[in-house]
């Protein structure tokens, strides 16, 4: 409980060593066991809210250690913390993050493929990171083209892009599809089941023209045609 900001409630785990111990290890460990070709990594934040302003930190105290290790300095109190190394702490804070995701993935199989998916893709936050050069897939959940065009230029040459259709995003697939597959961007979906833990059959959302469906049926009516090399 000392390493949490307590539960229920958005991401609450600092980046303890403690804590990226028992990461790591349970990656290398799934990777080993399983034979998973890859795994997604959602949501690399620091406690608190997940979207931008973020609320202040609790410098737990967990939080004040993790803040000796990442800077290289004592802990200034936090009264005297600045925006400035507040803001390089979350930074330094994720980069160790990912970096034990990473090494942990590829310890545990050099081939194993690691999906980033992230909603506020710009976030200051990860601004630096490798995960964007490492990452095998780099999603923005927020599913704009806009912002993934903004991330390009960061991501690795052999990193595949990705966006999303989902309900919450509002992204309108009669734009976002078309304009993914031109720009070679990938394209993923989900949504709540709607019968007991499922979805209606493919052939529901095939049974009649994309534009009499709305909402996620919308979007699973276009991914299906997408995916079956249907002419929408």
């Amino acid at each position: 409980p000392e390493l949490s900001y307590g539960t229920p409630s958005a991401p609450h785990i600092p980046f303890t060593r403690t804590y990226l111990e028992y990461l790591g290890n349970s990656i290398t460990d799934a990777v080993k066991k399983t034979g998973m070709d890859g795994f997604m990594v959602d949501w690399i934040w620091n406690p608190g809210t997940v979207m931008e302003p973020y609320p202040p930190l609790k410098w737990l105290d967990c939080e004040k250690e993790m803040y000796e290790e990442l800077m290289h300095e004592q802990f200034p109190g936090i009264e005297n913390i600045t925006p400035e190394k507040t803001q390089m702490f979350r930074r330094k804070a994720i980069q160790r993050c990912w970096d034990t995701i990473y090494t942990s993935a590829k310890k545990g199989n050099p081939n194993c493929k690691i999906w980033v998916t992230c909603c506020q893709v710009s976030s200051q936050d990860l601004t630096g990171c490798s995960m964007f050069k490492q990452a095998d897939i780099f999603m923005n959940e927020a599913g704009t083209i806009e912002d993934i065009e903004k991330i390009r230029p960061l991501v690795g040459s052999s990193t595949q892009l990705m966006t999303c259709l989902a309900l919450w995003n509002n992204q309108d697939p009669t734009k976002i599809v078309p304009d993914a597959i031109k720009r070679d961007i990938g394209l993923f979906g989900f949504t709540k089941p709607q019968k007991g833990s499922m979805l209606p059959p493919i052939s529901y959302y095939l049974s009649k023209p994309v534009d009499a469906f709305s909402g996620d049926d919308k979007n699973i009516a276009y991914l299906a045609r997408i995916y079956n090399g249907i002419d929408i």
